[in-house]
């Protein structure tokens, strides 16, 4: 997942000029887009309603989030009521580093 949303940002800002004082984010909505993409978030039931099976996922992908947030502290996510934004945390970026050499 930390790698996920570390090649998702990468791409953002890619040849993008970024101060560091402001943080690297990628939307939430991008996020749930790539896991269905790559078979991680998989619906058991079919969603006629497209709106419906966009709830569906953003429920699901919250069960896949919530440990990275609450318990690990690996990520945060933003407060925004529209366009949640995903970090990696400092403590989520050092994990990342020494996890890379085994990806």
């Amino acid at each position: 997942m930390l790698e996920i949303i570390d090649n998702l940002t990468k791409k953002k800002y890619h040849k993008k000029d970024h101060s560091d004082t402001q943080k690297k984010f990628i939307y939430k909505k991008s996020l749930i887009e790539e896991l269905e993409s790559k078979g991680f978030l998989e619906l058991e039931s079919i969603h006629k309603d497209p709106s419906s099976r966009k709830s569906a996922l953003y429920m699901k992908s919250n069960m896949l989030l919530e440990p990275l947030v609450k318990d690990l502290k690996y990520i945060e996510i933003s407060d925004d009521k529209r366009n949640k934004k995903v970090f990696l945390t400092e403590v989520g970026k050092k994990v990342l580093e020494i996890f890379k050499i085994l990806i």
